[in-house]
């Protein structure tokens, strides 16, 4: 049974095609955006004898069905998300939710930088104080021994403080720019990033993985597993408050809204596995296993995405062949199922 036949808001979620152009999906049936004002946009059926319409707001939130229901059965969507994420069509990211993540993240790695610039800076400072006060100290006529051992000493202090300041904020900085390239590089060309699609996760959904995944009892604890809630309130408040969060899939990675990047550049895809969510529910998800590239510290790192209910299992399998063509340069066809319990 369909959304439409029931009381229940429908979830929403939406493809690229390789027009660049956006699609809507509800309940396996596929839309075209036909127009928009400020406050609404319009979507028709993309079969063209089908005359049923949505009408989404200015946060693409469902408002309505038109009167005319569809004429046909639910689209083949898994036939056609293949292409839609299919790296051979060259679909970029030119839209404004993919440039605006992508920005957050990069603000995100350059405050961190900032930072930690301020802390050295701050130990630095202190360094190029010392190092002044040593030739400031005047002559001694009495206890030159003191006076010189004092002055030796501040100058000692004050050089290896100002030196090591600024030869570990050179590191960070040469550091950052090489993580920034590797972890962004794929956006340098866009041309070459391959299809895109996203995920729309709304309202109870999205609080559900929220909590989940980054909440103030998280079960998922596979990155930063000591870190207190208290580091992560203000942003989790903030996502909380929204309502709705996001879940970007493209060829060499993915992005869970404002959460994480992952770019398979830095944790290389090691396997997918297909996740039944709860078994009092049809939610599924896909567990994606990574391997972390962090010198020492690497080590097998797995996420866990919600699919919004309107994305099948058939579109699950889809995302995992597409991924094992576009990393591995296989067609993985078996891609095995999990169960993963949920607390509510």
């Amino acid at each position: 049974m369909s959304s439409r036949d029931t009381d229940e808001t429908p979830t929403i979620s939406f493809l690229i095609s390789n027009k660049k152009k956006r699609l809507l999906v509800i309940d396996g049936y596929i839309h075209q955006q036909n127009k928009s004002t400020a406050r609404v946009s319009y979507w028709l059926c993309e079969i063209k004898l089908c005359n049923t319409g949505v009408h989404l707001n200015s946060d693409d939130r469902f408002l309505k069905y038109t009167e005319n229901p569809h004429t046909h059965m639910p689209n083949q969507v898994s036939s056609n998300f293949e292409f839609r994420f299919n790296p051979s069509t060259n679909i970029t990211l030119h839209s404004p939710l993919f440039s605006d993540l992508i920005d957050f993240h990069k603000k995100r790695i350059r405050k961190q930088v900032l930072y930690i610039s301020l802390i050295f800076g701050i130990f630095g400072l202190l360094g190029l104080i010392l190092l002044l006060t040593s030739f400031a100290i005047p002559n001694c006529n009495n206890y030159i021994d003191h006076c010189s051992n004092t002055r030796l000493t501040l100058l000692v202090f004050g050089a290896s403080s100002l030196g090591t300041a600024v030869l570990i904020t050179f590191i960070v900085v040469c550091v950052t720019r090489y993580q920034v390239h590797k972890q962004f590089g794929d956006f340098d060309n866009s041309t070459s990033l391959g299809q895109t699609s996203v995920w729309r996760l709304d309202g109870a959904e999205w609080i559900r993985y929220l909590n989940y995944i980054y909440g103030p009892d998280r079960q998922w604890t596979q990155l930063a597993p000591l870190s207190s809630f208290c580091c992560r309130r203000q942003s989790y408040d903030r996502l909380l408050n929204r309502q709705y969060g996001h879940i970007v899939f493209y060829s060499n990675g993915f992005i869970i809204d404002e959460l994480y990047f992952i770019p398979f550049r830095l944790y290389s895809l090691q396997g997918i596995e297909l996740l039944n969510i709860d078994q009092n529910s049809p939610t599924l998800g896909l567990r994606i296993h990574t391997y972390m590239k962090a010198g020492e510290h690497s080590r097998n790192v797995y996420f866990d995405l919600f699919a919004p209910s309107s994305i099948t299992q058939e579109q699950l399998l889809t995302i995992a062949r597409s991924y094992g063509t576009t990393v591995f340069g296989l067609n993985q066809t078996n891609v095995p199922l999990s169960g993963l319990p949920i607390a509510t």
